[in-house]
């Protein structure tokens, strides 16, 4: 007879930051180079150690623009000084067993492929969509059926899930800023921006949140995945106000000052924040245009 048993957590799941973090890989192998390639693109200044590079190594690993560091030699404890995390990803139980010893003593994060017990973390399967991370774990009991699952939320979830986050950063950037400096501009006046009164939010995170919700449950994703941009454009202009269809996320109307102009632009979309979009911010501005939906999700 089969138990259904209702265990904690064994792991306590997390997002881990490791931006600029020294971190470790050992092991030359397939899975040591998937490892780095993965760590580096979280931008992990990544080091491997190995005493032998395989071909599956450089095939993984084969791009021209890859920082990932590789030190040929044997293993030893000093290769843990100053990492922020190891992995250790070898063909040798002992090897890895020592690099789960070493770690444990420096109280550094480690993770041993295939060894959950000698591990402070597992990693997870991994179903990414942009700005969408879907992560699958079976705490280590089943690689196997890790992978199952990633292979059907792969087919769940397609690429217009990363469209959509993508406008949906943006859209919720400029109304939060729009909302952050409506009554005041960077030098501390007011500035009359008639495109404020088209979208009701009262000013209240509440009304942000309810506007984000209808975005999310509206039928943005399926437009989005068959290519309908004039629905989509519908769809945001029917929740967002019509007045602005999209083009409410940057105020039209400033001082007429150039500069006021600009510095208000600024305000209102961070990303114009560089000097050398200055020409770009007024332009907005004199204009007087609309946002589409290609610029939001080009964030331009």
């Amino acid at each position: 007879m089969l138990l259904n048993r209702n265990h904690d957590l064994k792991y306590y799941p997390i997002s881990l930051d490791v931006a600029g973090k020294n971190c470790l890989v050992v092991g030359g192998g397939g899975v040591g180079a998937r490892k780095a390639v993965t760590l580096e693109k979280c931008g992990a200044e990544v080091t491997v150690v190995s005493s032998v590079f395989s071909d599956k190594f450089a095939q993984n690993i084969n791009s021209s623009n890859s920082s990932i560091k590789r030190i040929q030699k044997n293993y030893d404890s000093n290769d843990l000084d100053s990492m922020f995390l190891v992995i250790g990803a070898t063909n040798s139980m002992a090897v890895n067993r020592q690099i789960s010893h070493d770690a444990k003593a420096r109280q550094i994060l480690c993770n041993i492929a295939d060894f959950p017990e000698g591990s402070s973390f597992v990693l997870p399967s991994i179903v990414q969509r942009g700005a969408l991370v879907i992560t699958v774990s079976t705490s280590g009991n089943s690689p196997a059926l890790a992978k199952k699952l990633r292979k059907e939320l792969e087919l769940q979830f397609g690429q217009e899930y990363a469209t959509f986050l993508e406008l949906m950063g943006n859209i919720r950037k400029k109304v939060l800023c729009l909302n952050n400096s409506q009554n005041s501009s960077p030098n501390g006046s007011k500035h009359n921006c008639q495109e404020e009164q088209a979208l009701d939010l009262s000013h209240s995170q509440e009304a942000n949140a309810s506007i984000f919700r209808e975005l999310v449950n509206s039928d943005l994703l399926e437009k989005i995945a068959s290519g309908d941009e004039a629905g989509i454009e519908s769809t945001l202009e029917q929740i967002l106000g019509s007045r602005f269809k999209t083009g409410y996320l940057i105020a039209r109307e400033f001082q007429s000052c150039k500069n006021s102009c600009c510095e208000a632009a600024y305000v209102i979309d961070h990303e114009f924040q560089s000097s050398k979009n200055h020409g770009k911010a007024a332009s907005i501005h004199d204009g007087c245009n609309f946002l589409s939906y290609k610029d939001l999700v080009s964030g331009e």
